[in-house]
């Protein structure tokens, strides 16, 4: 499960990218949710979708949802919710 886990913020990469911003910071994670083992060999892919995105202090602080799929499966290996704090490009 714990593997699971670490796929996320290498296959964030493949969903989605920001333009012009200085940094995005890991700030944590919430709702997580472990609803089928992923097995060796199984493929996985995540699907993100953006829960909110609030100003907090010097940037924005980002929650998105995480769905990782198993490849042929009905349910989803598991569900998360990512805190991102993405921080403006220094001028």
């Amino acid at each position: 499960m714990t593997l699971t886990l670490s796929l996320v913020p290498r296959l964030s990469n493949d969903v989605f990218t920001f333009a012009n911003i200085g940094r995005a910071l890991n700030y944590g994670l919430d709702k997580v949710r472990f609803l089928s083992p992923v097995r060796p060999g199984d493929r996985v892919r995540a699907r993100a979708t953006t829960v909110s995105a609030d100003d907090s202090g010097p940037g924005v602080l980002a929650r998105v949802r995480y769905t990782i799929e198993i490849e042929d499966q009905e349910r989803p290996a598991c569900v998360v919710e990512a805190l991102m704090l993405v921080l403006p490009a220094a001028d």
